[in-house]
């Protein structure tokens, strides 16, 4: 057994585990036991409101039901289904091992490294806190990648069109950073999947596109007269009691002028969720400097960085831990481009791997008899039966 399938079965382990268990809370514990105040206050009231046939936001404190709701409908499904609330995240975080494994597979890593790929990507510490309750980051992160994959991936039918439509539709839909985001790997990956489309194509392509994603603008700009409701931005006025409506909420440079210390408690904040990945952030420096990488190396950590920054100006930001989670789709990119640029140095790259799940998986609560439970079917299904991981590799 070479060392990459051995790195990427302990990375397949370690997803069927914590699948396990968070579907085990997920079934057993309810959002009103965990408390999440962002899933209480209007994830699940916007969700509640679709049930009753109507996209009219619920009346909540400060407009935050006018934000963008296109996961709030998976959201309701759960509810009209009655299933557990809490393993809606568990869902997303399925889903995301997979859109991460498809986009490192589309730009060119074979399919075991898009195993540890995806597996790096949900043993972060900053995704890791979040399966269990129904804040939409990591759907954001479920359709980022796979726009991505898709963009990179390019066919020309009618169920491609169709299908980059829905996910970059969600994408656009799932928050209001979608858009830039969408926007930043449209331009730079998206010019041959639409240089020769037809107009029927076009129309598959922008109907899910307005339906999930940019309807929502516009159904806030007509109740509203404000597109990106409740906040204010430019000459459209927000909510007047939205608490990340002042100066120092959305400008960088104020944040920064009332509290000097800020850059270094964001840096701070990234070292605690990404562990050794936040080094991901200086790639873009050695990247542009040597200049001799692949297109695609350096479209990524172009991607990665204006991202960041898009984020970091014009969305509120604030140095606490729990907001590295907004910014999946940046660290992501960053962290494929690291792969692509030392996936020829195997023990190096996947040692560096290891070492940042197990530092992950040491902060998770301790349940003994539920890892055992986890880990031996797991263990089985990976190591002893090959079955199942030849047909991950094939998915």
């Amino acid at each position: 057994m070479t060392i990459k399938t051995f790195t990427a079965k302990i990375f397949l382990t370690l997803f069927i585990v914590l699948t396990i268990q968070f579907l085990y809370f997920g079934l057993t514990t309810t959002p009103q036991e965990l408390h999440e105040s962002d899933s209480l206050t209007y994830h699940i009231p916007i969700a509640t409101e679709f049930t009753k046939g109507t996209i009219v936001p619920p009346k909540i404190s400060q407009g935050l039901g006018y934000n963008m709701p296109a996961s709030e409908l998976i959201l309701a499904v759960f509810i009209l289904l009655k299933l557990p609330l809490n393993t809606f995240g568990v869902l997303a975080f399925v889903l995301l091992f997979f859109a991460a494994k498809k986009c490192a597979e589309a730009f060119g890593l074979d399919k075991e490294t898009a195993i540890i790929f995806a597996g790096v990507v949900v043993t972060l510490q900053s995704v890791l806190r979040w399966p269990l309750n129904q804040t939409v980051d990591i759907w954001l992160a479920v359709f980022f990648l796979t726009s991505l994959a898709l963009l990179k991936n390019q066919k020309s039918t009618y169920r491609y069109f169709l299908t980059l439509g829905i996910a970059n539709g969600f994408l656009i839909g799932t928050k209001y950073s979608g858009l830039p985001f969408s926007l930043i790997i449209f331009v730079l990956f998206g010019k041959q999947a639409f240089s020769k489309i037809t107009f029927k194509q076009s129309l598959v392509y922008i109907t899910p596109v307005f339906i999930f994603g940019l309807g929502w603008f516009v159904r806030n700009y007509f109740l509203t007269g404000n597109p990106v409701y409740p906040a204010g931005v430019l000459f459209f006025k927000g909510a007047p009691d939205y608490s990340k409506g002042g100066l120092f909420s959305w400008n960088l440079v104020g944040a920064i002028i009332q509290n000097p210390s800020f850059p270094w408690k964001v840096i701070e904040a990234m070292f605690s969720e990404f562990l050794i990945w936040a080094f991901a952030f200086m790639l873009p420096i050695y990247v542009f400097w040597k200049r001799k990488f692949s297109e695609d190396v350096f479209k990524l950590n172009l991607a990665g960085i204006l991202i960041f920054i898009t984020f970091a100006f014009l969305f509120p930001y604030s140095p606490i831990i729990s907001n590295q989670r907004l910014i999946y789709s940046s660290i992501s990119v960053l962290i494929l481009s690291a792969f692509l640029l030392f996936q020829k140095k195997e023990t190096l790259l996947f040692g560096a791997c290891l070492l940042s799940a197990m530092f992950s998986l040491i902060n998770l609560n301790y349940y003994p008899k539920l890892l055992l439970l986890a880990l031996i079917p797991a263990f089985y299904l990976v190591f002893v039966n090959d079955k199942l991981f030849s047909r991950i590799k094939i998915l």
